[in-house]
């Protein structure tokens, strides 16, 4: 092979990191038989030690790396040859100021060898979790503080991006949460999400993994695309400053999915070109279902990408990600909470964006079912809802949809009907895919184009259902698949009726002809299996790797063995019917469960749910789809932080499921009470991780309506989840309407279960705390509990329970202060000492616990041994600062240290702090409010004003 046919690709790591990040990196690369003997890779390496070793050696910022990369890049890489830079995390601001100082100088000399910059998890606006632990600990390390001061400026990331001679991709991980993917990938033009959290996107365990394939991707890309002569670009005056952008959830992106247009846009240029000149304020692109709307809204929106600012939102995602849209365009989160109790969200959003000062382009895609976007305020032809007409002339709206009808729309919307491709289109899409003559002939190719109708979506899984075939041996040709097709469109429907303006009747029997070629090929249940997953929420699908024989099921089968799940999936995946992705199920390092999780396309997804068979065979659907969810969670714990990440995922499928159960299977009453069962812990884990909202969404619903579905409140499976609302009241700062609802219960409990079941003692038990966070019962509290610690030390003095007890115990006790806070320390020592005594654990009982005991402490005075405790606590947590009892653990910690005088420290904790509980509990939850009245008393103090008593309010 010739030299010239090679490529150097010099990796750069991250903060406190070497070049052993990139291992499985490399290792993927020289395992793929693409690029093992074609890419050369390199690695620059930086000192980023955490702490000084030797006073007489500095840790050097980034403008000396930035120079030591410039020297690197000219050693390493011969004259005349290229070489792809790929970095992760600080990494990437190095390459950035590198970049900056090569083009504010006008000096090229480094950058003509590049052809292309690829950034992993690169903290543009700040290693948002780990930022105020850093700053406390390592507040004179001169990379972590340029880390804050270089923050990339958006305007000046945009200049710099404008001048670069080379293309910049930045890729975020779908949950990071030290550099969330809002903020690596904006505002650059080239982004992308995939799968992963801050480590595990630059660590790939197989050569499918998003991260991986888009490197492989940009890199034949670059032996594709010819080389040009470097341009020197003008010297970019501007600097990069601190401006970082603001926090908001990073769980939805607003970014065009540019890695969709790897493949050429066929039949199509007229039609883009038509758009782009009509320039209509708000166009919508109607058509039938997999027509390639959404392909042509990204290839206008890449056109337009360098004069627009450009917003892409996905419908089925529509109402988090217009809020990700708002916090991009500046609107307060405090804005949007008090919107949202107003319920108009959309007036703030579109008054942003109106009122943005850049041309922008904003794509409404998957938009078929089209009232959904008049967000309750009427007809969506009415523009009040999120669809509306721009003011100005910088905006421009497209819209996706299978809804053709102006009426519909309204006057005020060009609605612009995208057909289907013509023949010859037809042809060139089949033979690209399966290889030309590879099939048949082109007449073959041209009959088959014309059986289906020339629908992309169908021509697409059918070209890679045959292309597939090769594989196995069965070879099928073009004139083969169009005979099945045309038996098949002749054939009486075997499924349900669909909604005719969703359009998807001939998707569906394309899709039914690759499935039933997998019932050939010896896979009968690949049908039922994608239907049993067509059974649950529209959001990603968690599933177990290798869990066939659990997942056994006769009554869905029928006899035939179960189902060989990785190898079925793998099959779906080659046609087309669904995409699958790899999910670390409790952090990146853990291998305590191997979870991976497939999407469906909406119109796949449509299709299977409202099925013929799932109608008559719901029991038999939904009790497997209720077993997959039950074997993905297996022993994980909605209490421990580690596995929240899997719950997470299973949460919206156990609530889809049990909506469902209740609504249509009312009398299949054990179904109901194992979907009833997994409700309960999901209850748990939304008030374990602050989001009470939607635990107070679904669970009135379901108590309710118990009658409906067969039971009463006195059932164990209600009275369950009647506990689980009375400790959500608590949690959402309702203690008197706790207090109500679970003195009823347990009069139920009483006299349904006993006096001394365990149940009915752990609802006195949550009874005693909605009676302690009342001011003033703290002796009524105590009493309670005291009873209840007797008891529970009769049934089993080990238990957790008893720990729990215990707690709320010392809680009161120190409530009352005094003299009687030395017997709360004690208590909350022997309970850590018992439950952690290695200090390792991260339940949320153990760190509540730890919040107590320095709460006693500080009250004892012994400020400084309560402040190492809380440090020390928060440093291990430096992930998990949204969590509930770590936010409890930061307000004492802000306490300590206003008694220690450190007020700026304490003024900085405070403003992170409220950030984070507006967020999460509310404008208007009392936490809230308790954290933004000390916050506003430390200002005060910083001011010169009267503070008050400021760590008494604290504490």
């Amino acid at each position: 092979m010739s030299g010239r046919d090679q490529i150097y690709v010099l990796f750069i790591h991250g903060l406190f990191s070497n070049r052993k990040v990139w291992r499985h990196f490399t290792r993927a690369i020289k395992a793929d038989p693409d690029l093992g003997d074609r890419v050369i890779p390199l690695y620059f390496e930086y000192s980023s030690p955490i702490f000084k070793l030797r006073l007489s050696r500095a840790i050097p910022t980034f403008s000396t790396i930035a120079k030591n990369l410039d020297a690197d890049l000219r050693l390493k890489i011969p004259d005349g040859r290229k070489v792809f830079l790929v970095t992760h995390s600080q990494g990437g601001i190095v390459a950035q100021t590198f970049l900056a100082q090569a083009l504010h100088n006008g000096d090229a000399r480094g950058l003509d060898k590049i052809a292309h910059l690829l950034m992993y998890a690169c903290p543009n606006a700040g290693s948002r979790i780990a930022l105020g632990l850093r700053r406390l600990l390592l507040p004179r390390h001169p990379q972590e503080w340029l880390h804050r001061r270089m923050q990339a400026d958006v305007a000046a990331i945009a200049e710099l991006e404008d001048h670069c001679p080379f293309p910049i991709t930045a890729c975020g991980g779908a949950t990071d949460g030290i550099a969330p993917d809002a903020d690596a990938t904006y505002p650059f033009r080239n982004r992308t999400t995939v799968p992963g959290d801050h480590k595990s996107i630059v660590r790939p365990r197989t050569p499918d993994d998003a991260s991986f394939l888009l490197f492989k991707r940009l890199v034949r890309q670059m032996w594709s695309t010819p080389a040009e002569p470097t341009l020197l670009a003008a010297p970019v005056d501007s600097a990069l400053s601190p401006q970082p952008l603001p926090e908001g959830s990073s769980q939805v992106s607003t970014a065009p999915p540019w890695p969709q247009r790897d493949e050429n846009l066929e039949g199509r240029a007229e039609e883009v070109e038509a758009i782009l000149a009509e320039g209509a304020k708000v166009c919508v692109l109607a058509g039938l279902g997999g027509v390639g709307k959404t392909r042509v809204a990204l290839e206008v929106a890449h056109r337009m990408r360098a004069q627009r600012d450009v917003w892409w939102i996905n419908v089925t995602e529509l109402d988090t990600a217009m809020q990700q849209l708002a916090l991009r365009l500046n609107v307060a989160k405090s804005a949007l909470v008090e919107a949202q109790s107003a319920r108009n969200v959309p007036d703030v959003i579109w008054r942003a964006l109106d009122a943005h000062n850049r041309p922008w382009l904003l794509v409404f895609d998957n938009a078929d079912n089209a009232e959904v976007l008049a967000a309750g305020n009427g007809r969506v032809a009415e523009g009040r809802g999120w669809l509306r007409m721009p003011d100005g002339t910088n905006g421009m709206v497209i819209v996706t949809s299978h809804d053709q009808s102006t009426v519909t729309w309204g006057q005020w919307c060009r609605v612009r009907k995208i057909d289907t491709l013509p023949e010859d289109d037809g042809i060139a899409m089949l033979t690209k895919i399966v290889g030309q003559q590879a099939a048949g002939t082109r007449e073959e190719a041209r009959l088959l184009s014309r059986a289906l109708g020339g629908l992309p979506l169908a021509l697409w899984c059918a070209a890679r259902h045959i292309k597939a075939s090769y594989d196995t041996g069965e070879r099928l040709t073009f004139g083969r698949y169009r005979q099945d097709l045309e038996s098949r469109l002749t054939a009486l429907p075997g499924s349900g009726p669909l909604d005719p303006k969703l359009g998807l009747e001939l998707v569906q029997k394309v899709f039914k002809i690759s499935l039933d070629a997998l019932v050939g090929a010896g896979m009968p249940q690949a049908e039922r299996l994608l239907k049993a997953f067509a059974c649950m929420s529209p959001s990603m699908i968690p599933y177990r790797t290798g869990s066939e024989a659990r997942l056994a099921h006769a009554d869905l089968f029928d006899g035939h063995p179960s189902p060989d799940i990785d190898r079925i999936l793998a099959r779906l995946r080659d046609v087309g019917l669904v995409t699958l992705h790899r999910v670390p199920a409790a952090g990146s390092e853990s291998d305590k469960i191997t979870v991976q999780a497939l999407t469906m396309h909406p119109a796949v997804h449509v299709v299977f749910r409202n099925d013929r068979d799932v109608t008559a065979r719901g029991r038999a659907y939904y009790g497997f789809a209720l077993r997959l969810l039950e074997d993905v969670l297996g022993e994980s714990d909605p209490d421990q932080s580690e596995d929240r990440a899997l719950w997470r995922l299973v949460a919206p499928h156990v609530i889809q499921i049990a909506n469902t159960a209740v609504s249509t299977l009312a009398g299949e009453q054990d179904l109901i009470r194992r979907a009833l069962k997994l409700v309960r812990v999901t209850s748990r884990y939304y008030i374990a991780a602050g989001l009470v909202a939607p635990a107070s969404d679904f669970l009135p619903g379901l108590i309710g309506k118990c009658s409906s579905y067969g039971f009463s409140p006195d059932d164990r499976e209600i009275m369950d989840l009647r506990h689980e609302h009375g400790r959500m009241m608590i949690e959402v700062g309702n203690p008197e309407a706790a207090e109500a609802e679970i003195r009823e219960l347990i009069a139920d409990r009483e006299r349904v279960l006993g006096d001394n079941h365990r149940d009915t003692w752990a609802s006195r038990h949550k009874l005693a705390k909605a009676i302690l966070v009342q001011d003033g019962r703290w002796r009524e509290a105590e009493e309670l509990l005291l009873g209840i610690l007797d008891a529970e030390h009769a049934l089993d003095p080990q238990h957790t329970d008893s720990m729990v007890v215990k707690h709320s115990l010392a809680r009161a006790i120190l409530a009352q202060g005094n003299d009687r806070v030395a017997i709360a320390e004690r208590m909350c020592k022997e309970i850590l000492q018992q439950w952690d005594p290695d200090g390792t654990s991260t339940l949320d009982e153990v760190l509540f616990v730890r919040g107590t005991l320095v709460r006693t402490l500080s009250a004892r005075g012994a400020y400084r041994e309560a402040r190492e405790e809380a440090e020390r606590t928060l440093a291990r947590n430096v992930e998990h600062l949204d969590e509930v009892h770590v936010m409890g653990l930061t307000f004492a910690y802000i306490a300590i240290l206003l008694a220690l005088g450190e007020v700026p420290m304490a003024y900085e904790q405070a403003t992170s702090l409220l950030a984070r509980r507006v967020r999460l509990l509310g404008d208007h939850h009392s936490d809230t409010i308790r954290t933004r009245e000390l916050r506003d008393d430390i200002r005060r103090l910083l001011d010169g004003g009267q503070s008050g008593d400021q760590a008494d309010r604290a504490g």
